[in-house]
């Protein structure tokens, strides 16, 4: 009997699974390269990637700098720490927290942006922070429109900036490909709407989805429609202007890190990535797979992440069992509407999204709740959160209050199954075999 721990809230749930029934345990693999990010983040500055120094691209510039909201865990003190130290003689500074759609009022949020205004201050730098509030129309400016036709409206404190700075961590996305630098331009800095065309344009395309990406390494895993758009936004955004990132892959320790060029040094993380988080395995009947714990499973809105990512493991008309806290409800929403519009979504059919998909003024949650609903056309999902049961049956998950109970039943009904279990799903990318 096998005994294992899966990451739930802020501890852990253990699980007994009999040797034989146990098809494998996933979770990211380890490294012998491990550093504090504090020491490690100013040392990649001094090991540019296919640009010059970051004191000469600096000096006398006007710099943008891009660092991911609460909802990403990265080091932001360090990140940010390294990269100010580094900005002396930059004309000015303006710091920017890259939220996309997620609430710029919530308070992690606020207290990030006091962390950069210390730092920057303790310097003696010239700056500005500002939270990225995609609801803010007056906030934004029109650069261009995508040849897929999204109408790009970018945050016009970026937008007189001579030099962008992203400090980005990288894993695998559920339908970007990989989260990664150029994800801070769209959706980071990018208003509601250019991100509500963004992903509810193209996410019916079975080609946006994890491990393709059109700076991927294989020349199968090119084609991703949504992060094309992407992209193309980003130099609309950037223009002629030079695009750079502070890249890593961290678990709290840097795994991997390089300064540079941002499709150099994106490039070069999406292989590590891989190494470090790409599984393939034979696809098994039963999957039980954690998103990570907190912040992960903060919120179902979140936690999806897990089975999406994991989704090719398990075979069609298998079964699910996420473990997923949701201590803090089902969406981070800036205000209750917003939450009440992706439960509403989420309880919609998956034919009726896919029409509402292709309305011109479709709302933002339906691109989410289609890819949930299309995925419940191929596994069924049990879910053991602290969630109400009404409000997971509502989006047909089935509670359940004993998950090692689960586990028992699937071996009763089937004692040769196989049984799958992944951890920190929200960082992996599993394939079939």
């Amino acid at each position: 009997m096998d005994k294992l721990k899966l990451s739930y809230g802020s501890g852990k749930i253990d699980l007994k699974i009999p040797k034989s029934n146990l098809s494998g345990f996933i979770k990211p693999r380890p490294t012998k390269r491990r550093y504090d990010p504090r020491k490690a983040l100013p040392k990649v500055l001094e090991l540019p990637v296919s640009c010059e120094p970051i004191e000469i691209i600096v000096k006398n510039k006007k710099i943008c700098v891009t660092i991911e909201d609460y909802t990403r865990s990265e080091p932001h003190e360090a990140i940010v720490s390294a990269l100010s130290q580094k900005l002396n003689d930059a004309d000015m500074v303006q710091y920017i927290v890259v939220t996309g759609t997620h609430n710029p009022a919530d308070e992690r949020n606020l207290r990030i942006k006091a962390m950069i205004e210390g730092i920057a201050e303790d310097i003696g730098l010239n700056y500005n922070v500002a939270i990225n509030a995609s609801r803010e129309k007056d906030q934004f400016d029109c650069v261009g429109t995508t040849s897929s036709g999204t109408e790009v409206w970018a945050n016009k404190k970026a937008l007189d900036c001579d030099v962008f700075i992203a400090g980005a961590d990288m894993k695998p996305h559920y339908f970007a490909g990989y989260s990664a630098a150029n994800k801070h331009f769209l959706p980071g800095i990018c208003a509601f709407d250019t991100v509500r065309v963004n992903h509810c344009g193209l996410i019916k395309d079975e080609r946006s989805n994890y491990g393709r990406h059109p700076w991927h390494y294989d020349s199968k895993r090119n084609e991703n429609p949504l992060v094309s758009d992407m992209i193309e936004a980003m130099n609309l955004i950037a223009q002629d202007r030079l695009v750079y990132a502070l890249a890593m892959i961290n678990d709290g320790d840097i795994l991997w890190s390089q300064f540079g060029d941002l499709e150099a040094v994106t490039r070069n993380g999406i292989k590590t990535a891989d190494e470090i988080y790409a599984f393939s395995v034979n696809p098994v009947k039963y999957l039980v797979v954690s998103p990570g714990g907190i912040p992960e499973d903060s919120y179902l809105y979140s936690a999806q992440r897990a089975p999406e990512l994991t989704l090719e493991s398990v075979q069609p008309g298998g079964q699910v069992l996420l473990l997923s806290e949701c201590a803090l409800g089902i969406h981070t929403g800036e205000n209750q509407q917003v939450v009440e519009d992706f439960h509403k979504a989420m309880m919609t059919d998956v034919d009726t999204l896919s029409e509402m998909l292709d309305q011109p003024d479709v709302k933002f949650h339906t691109y989410k709740a289609y890819r949930f609903k299309r995925m419940l056309q191929k596994v069924k999902i049990l879910g053991y959160s602290a969630l109400d049961d009404d409000i997971l049956k509502s989006v047909n998950i089935q509670p359940v209050d004993d998950p090692q109970a689960v586990l028992d039943q699937w071996l009763k009904d089937d004692p040769y199954a196989k049984i799958l279990a992944v951890d920190k799903a929200n960082k992996l990318a599993v394939y079939a075999e």
